[in-house]
């Protein structure tokens, strides 16, 4: 069960598949740096990345994709509650698919950083999808009952 492989540090190594992942997606493949990424990988390849972008004060959950034929697995679930729990400051997210983040904790939120407002400004000229991209605010990983 794919679920079941830990979320880990992306290296070095991983980059050349991770960028062609993120070109095929249609990511924001842009300044890639290992550091940033975590990732889900089996024994023959990358089955889902995420990115954490720090600036001064806040954190950017960003650039995250479930190899195609592996979705719906809970791999992203998973990658993104790793991601959250690897942040410590306000997170933020520019996303097409809202409802989805909402059930990993994130608001939909009208107030946030101006690097936030340029990202989504970014994906709404550069990363075209007919879905509106929405700005959403990290609250808290929703309680298992």
């Amino acid at each position: 069960m794919p679920n079941r492989l830990p979320v880990i540090p992306c290296e070095n190594r991983h980059l050349n598949k991770l960028e062609a992942y993120i070109a095929e997606m249609e990511l924001d493949g842009r300044n890639i740096d290992a550091g940033e990424f975590m990732l889900i990988e089996g024994p023959t390849r990358i089955k889902a990345f995420g990115r954490i972008k720090h600036f001064d004060g806040y954190d950017e959950l960003c650039t995250l994709g479930v190899v195609k034929d592996l979705r719906h697995l809970g791999l992203g679930a998973k990658l993104v509650k790793a991601l959250c729990q690897a942040s410590n400051v306000p997170l933020y997210l520019v996303c097409i698919i809202p409802d989805w983040f909402k059930t990993l904790g994130f608001e939909i939120c009208s107030n946030y950083p101006e690097m936030i407002e340029q990202k989504r400004l970014y994906c709404t000229n550069h990363l075209l999808v007919e879905t509106p991209y929405v700005v959403m605010k990290f609250v808290g990983l929703p309680t298992e009952n």
